[in-house]
């Protein structure tokens, strides 16, 4: 039952202005003189700390006042030192003064009176009325001063042989007599005789004060010091005896309560794997307070800023198409987990980001790069893998993107030279029927042993309906919100019911090192954040990119466009997307068109299809080959290719017998910037890829779906091949160049609001302004809205940084070309120049264009490989030129990235 508040009256005023007077007795033992006395680990250091707690929450008090005695202080914990400390406050303590006495350490009773003392350093067991401090001097001691309030902290009965592990010490020491009854009858008629007093016990009636190695602190002073720290602070900041006491009262009970839920897991999770092993649960500790009428008792302010001391740091690795859930879920773990959280992942991103970003997040960098940090044992790392498993290559691996792989044994050996004491390791993974026990084989692989704090929750989620474990890590989460605290233990308990006769969960749980939480105990009046103020440093514009499949939830502007392509793709087998360069025809496709058939909700059966994409390339064919090889190692691939450029060899026929063959039931081939075919290939090899492609679509009318992008002003070649002449006009979708002001403000708005950004309305109004409704203003918008998000603020992106930073649409992509043009030294400059005319394909009554080279091709006598490879890095990180794996091209037209 939650206790009952006590009203308040008092007021802080003499307190804050000096007028009255903070005394302070802090007293811990943990060594006694007396070999009988069996000694403690914390009572000295929860003294220290204690002292530590009330001088940070005390320094709006100009007359606070402390004596502290514990084993590493320069006055002991003896009788006789504190009897002298007694003795000096009593001598000048004014009836408005305030007197704190806390104690740490061990609690008895004599054996021939029943009189319940405290034992100090030099207490002797032989002689205790004599050498301790007994409770009825500790009152008569207080009852000597003229301070009216006085308040009695008592953590004095402790267990001091019991372990988290639930083992026995191995010194056996006879059990203390315990004197809680005795304590809690003089403390009440105390409480009866003074309406000034006011006694908090770290127990109640025949229980014992537990001490927790992982905490560093008995777990009744810990949480007294957490609430000092401004947890325990009401809404104005305020920290009262009355509000403190609830705090340490549910935080005490909640921790046990975790502690036992989290061995009952463990020892059931034991028992399923057949160790013997079990742990022992722990009696409930109950916080117990003593008081008769009094008023407001003031013991500080929550400090201006309340720093964490426990480190709590995530990473969240989408390896599949970027969706609504899992950002949910990041954006909610971050408000109420507390977690510095980082997403992952970014753009044009490599494997060896990815590393980094892992070693990151877990600490485990080389000394060289970054020292190793010392954490408390508290400190929670958070680590979520959403990928697709592999088991048929040599080495297990979580494939994240297409050229991306995790192998398992490189995040085993991360994991276990991490510096972080409590991990949380979420497998959330996409397998073929095949592969369903293998993630059972990653739970096993990543374990780290009983003595480390980890907890692994994994599951697999089928291809129809990939979400749905994160639809239950969200939900389950969101559930749990607005409790104070949500253990991994707990957690794994609500997903098992969540997830009950969906798909099974395989779950790891070691927790040798504390209560791992996922939701940290916090104040009563914790305020639940807003998820929109949570900033996931997600870009949701692509700047002079095109977008992608994995864009389409960033994708606005062009829905009605989308259902057309859906509609045409249903009943035709080829669709021509034509329009001006920067019209976003790539765009449409990509994030459009694939992306909604992909999911099979728009056309039924869809989600089975085969799709691809490429660009056709100096070689086409090449090009082709590479775009049907499958899966596999590398060498697998290699032997793939081979074949397929042998079947292309064969002509239509041997392409048309590849498409029948396949298991799918449709073949959809999408030839991106299809104009390439007229500016860098050669004519024999053009005629030769068109007789393939357009041929197939004969030979299996049923099988094979053709979608080409193409700019308007190159219509007029296409015609002269009369087969494309003759689809082009039977089934060509136009694609405007410009957009209304209302999808212009969707394109601005609407991707913000996906990843809980907001843009200024203003901003907005002006941005579709100073558009001049021309090919070419989509590009510039979106490397204008990059660029601004850039310049974000507390997840607004304001006209203030537009006017401050950019100045204008086409006068940001000018200036950012020209500042680094300028960035760079003579002979730089002049390399730049030769890589931008390398990149460009001069057009003959049609405008320029862009060209991909092999970076080989841009080394010459006059620019050497490094003058080549410097430069290429700055125009690179300047986003002013793009690379993939085997190609460079440019983004200095309006095009550039789409379409």
């Amino acid at each position: 039952m939650s206790p009952l508040g006590v009203a308040t009256s008092h007021s802080t005023h003499l307190l804050e202005v000096g007028e009255t007077k903070l005394w302070l007795l802090l007293i811990g033992v943990n060594q006694y003189q007396d070999a009988r006395l069996p000694s403690l680990l914390y009572s000295a250091i929860d003294c220290q700390g204690l002292a530590a707690a009330l001088a940070e929450a005390t320094p709006g008090f100009p007359q606070t006042q402390k004596w502290v005695h514990h084993d590493f202080a320069s006055h002991l914990p003896t009788l006789s030192n504190v009897r002298a400390s007694f003795n000096q406050i009593n001598a000048v303590a004014q009836p408005q003064d305030t007197i704190l006495f806390y104690f740490s350490g061990h609690g008895m009773l004599e054996p021939n009176s029943q009189q319940a003392v405290l034992c100090l350093a030099d207490t002797q067991t032989d002689n205790l009325l004599n050498t301790s401090l007994s409770l009825q001097e500790l009152l008569q001691l207080l009852g000597n001063s003229e301070a009216q309030t006085q308040l009695v902290w008592l953590d004095a009965c402790h267990s001091g042989n019991m372990t988290f592990r639930g083992a026995r010490s191995d010194t056996t020491v006879q059990s203390l007599p315990n004197p809680t009854p005795q304590i809690v009858e003089l403390l009440r008629q105390r409480a009866k005789q003074s309406k000034g007093f006011y006694a908090l016990l770290s127990c109640d009636t025949n229980q014992q004060s537990w001490e927790f190695p992982e905490l560093g602190h008995g777990v009744f002073t810990y949480y007294l010091m957490r609430g000092l720290r401004g947890e325990a602070a009401d809404a104005q900041g305020m920290i009262d005896a009355d509000g403190l006491y609830r705090y340490v009262y549910h935080q005490t009970r909640q921790y046990i309560e975790q502690t036992n839920q989290q061995l009952r897991l463990i020892n059931q999770q034991n028992k399923t794997r057949g160790d013997t092993k079990l742990y022992s649960e722990y009696p409930q500790q109950t916080p117990k307070r003593i008081v008769e009428g009094v008023g407001e008792v003031i013991l500080g302010f929550k400090p201006e800023v309340v720093e964490s001391t426990h480190p709590r740091q995530a990473l969240i690795i989408e390896g599949l198409a970027t969706n609504q859930t899992t950002l949910a879920f990041s954006k909610l773990l971050s408000a109420v987990g507390g977690f510095e959280l980082d997403y992952w992942p970014r753009h044009n991103n490599t494997a060896k980001d990815l590393r980094t970003a892992i070693q990151k997040c877990l600490n485990t960098q080389s000394p060289t790069i970054c020292a190793p940090i010392q954490y408390h044992d508290f400190a929670t790392v958070f680590l979520y893998l959403r990928g697709r498993l592999e088991s048929e290559t040599e080495e297990a691996a979580l494939v994240l993107t297409e050229d991306i792989r995790l192998s398992r044994s490189w995040l085993r050996r991360q994991l276990r030279h991490s510096a972080y004491t409590q991990q949380i390791i979420i497998l959330d993974c996409i397998v073929g029927a095949q592969d369903s026990t293998s993630i059972q084989d990653w739970v096993e692989d990543l374990q780290l042993g009983t003595d480390q704090g980890q907890c692994i929750i994994a599951a697999t989620s089928s291809q129809e309906n990939p979400e749905q474990f994160a639809q239950a890590l969200y939900s389950t989460l969101q559930a749990a919100q607005e409790q104070s605290s949500l253990s991994a233990a707990a957690w794994i308990t609500q997903l098992q019911l969540f997830c009950a006769n969906t798909f099974p969960m395989h779950i790891w749980l070691s927790g040798t090192q504390g209560v791992i939480e996922v939701i940290p105990a916090s104040t009563g009046n914790r305020r639940i954040l807003s998820t929109a103020a949570i900033d996931l440093g997600i870009c949701p514009y692509q700047g002079l990119r095109a977008f992608g499949e994995e864009d389409a939830q960033y994708f606005y502007g062009r829905e009605p466009v989308t259902q057309q392509l859906i509609y045409d793709l249903a009943v035709k087998s080829f669709i021509a997307v034509v329009g001006a360069s920067g019209s976003g025809k790539s765009s449409v496709v990509q994030a459009g068109l694939m992306s909604q058939i992909r999911h099979g909700k728009q056309l039924p059966g869809s989600q089975d299809w085969w799709m691809r994409s490429f660009r056709p390339s100096a070689n086409p064919l090449e090009s082709l080959s590479r775009c049907l090889v499958d899966g596999g190692t590398e060498r697998e691939k290699a032997y793939q290719q081979m074949q397929l450029e042998g079947m292309l060899y064969q002509g239509v026929e041997g392409f048309a017998r590849w498409v029948l063959q396949r298991s799918q039931p449709m073949v959809v081939l999408v030839i991106d910037q299809f104009e390439e075919l007229f500016t860098l290939a050669a004519s024999e090899d053009r005629q030769r890829f068109l007789e393939i492609v357009l041929g197939a679509l004969e030979y299996a009318p049923d099988k094979f779906k053709l979608i080409i992008t193409l700019r308007a002003d190159f219509i007029a070649p296409c015609l002269e091949v009369a087969t494309l002449a003759n689809l082009l006009q039977q089934s060509s979708v136009l694609l405007p160049p410009c957009l209304t002001e209302a999808e212009y403000r969707r394109i601005i708005i609407k991707p913000a609001e996906q990843v809980g950004l907001t843009v200024d309305a203003e901003l907005v109004e002006v941005l579709v302004q100073e558009l001049h409704h021309s090919p070419g203003d989509l590009p510039l918008l979106e490397f204008v809205l990059e660029q601004l998000w850039e310049y974000r603020e507390n997840g607004e992106i304001t006209l203030q940084a537009y006017q401050q930073h950019l100045g204008g649409v086409k006068r940001a992509l000018e200036l950012k070309a020209q500042e680094v043009y300028d960035s760079l030294d003579p002979e730089a400059q002049e390399c730049a120049r030769w890589i931008f005319l390398s990149l460009t394909q001069l057009g003959e009554g049609t405008e320029d264009t862009r060209r991909r080279v092999l970076k080989s091709e841009l080394i010459v006598k006059k620019y050497p490989i490094q003058l080549v490879e410097s430069t290429l890095q700055t125009l690179i990180a300047a986003k002013l030129v793009v690379v993939n794996v085997e190609e460079y091209e440019t983004r200095g037209r309006g095009d550039e990235g789409k379409g």
